[in-house]
């Protein structure tokens, strides 16, 4: 067990992705008390029986009236948290998922551009808003999970023969994560709260092996990333062995930045 992250009392919004699954599987397995937020849908309901210690509450981000309804419930049942985790993401391969067409930059659509930045960069404003405050008792840790697209352009090589393309509301909005964060660590470390952005590169998921060997050619490790790879850091910037540790983002991506 990972003593870093047991019993301290988490929330995770954002629990049901490819990375929020494998933080909600870590962190229970090693004894962090989960808050779990996500949307209303099937996949969240049954993390209900794959996790029965976790506590459950249905919150769409974008919508402000359910981060005040998320911050009545965690103060009546919790009143503090140690660590809140953002990782909220509205991606491009989610809207292949729910077959939205994808058009080039001068026909994007500003209802797709304000959908992209609500979800990502306007829900982490208002989760901070909402919940920082519980996190002065413990002194405790604000981490949000943001893309290495948010630091380099992504090259577009690697999707010219993909049914799903790179979203300029996608960079924008995890770049905004950046920003956020170092904004809310300058103003916060007066209460000794820590404030840190995880930055991971690609993730192998399902994409094809087409899509996975142009990627990794990007990359001087020669791959993707595994889920996995990401807990180690997350574990660090819960506990207190990152107490001197803010305003920065930590880039786990095989050294694709480096080059």
């Amino acid at each position: 067990m990972d003593n870093q992250v047991k019993d301290k009392i988490i929330l995770l919004v954002g629990c049901t992705g490819i990375l929020g699954s494998e933080f909600t599987k870590y962190l229970y397995k090693n004894g962090g008390i989960l808050i779990l937020a996500d949307l209303n849908f099937k996949k969240f309901s049954s993390f209900k029986k794959l996790y029965p210690k976790a506590f459950f509450i249905n919150c769409d981000v974008t919508k402000e009236n359910n981060l005040i309804k998320l911050k009545n419930i965690i103060r009546k049942n919790f009143r503090k948290l140690d660590s809140i985790i953002f990782n909220v993401g509205l991606t491009s391969r989610m809207s292949l998922a729910n077959r939205i067409p994808f058009s080039n930059f001068e026909n994007y659509s500003l209802k797709s551009w304000n959908q992209t930045i609500s979800t990502n960069l306007t829900g982490a404003f208002l989760l901070a808003k909402y919940t920082i405050s519980f996190l002065k008792k413990s002194k405790g840790s604000l981490i949000f999970v943001s893309s290495i697209y948010g630091l380099v352009g992504p090259d577009n090589r690697i999707y010219s023969s993909q049914k799903f393309k790179t979203l300029s509301s996608y960079s924008a909005s995890k770049a905004g994560l950046l920003g956020l964060s170092k904004w809310l660590a300058t103003n916060y470390a007066q209460y000794k709260i820590r404030v840190n952005t995880i930055v991971p590169g690609g993730i192998k998921a399902e994409q094809n092996k087409l899509f996975i060997r142009k990627y990794s050619d990007r990359v001087p490790m020669k791959r993707m990333g595994n889920r996995n790879e990401i807990n180690g850091i997350l574990a660090y910037l819960i506990s207190e062995k990152s107490s001197y540790v803010t305003g920065q983002e930590f880039v786990i991506d095989g050294g694709l930045t480096a080059w």
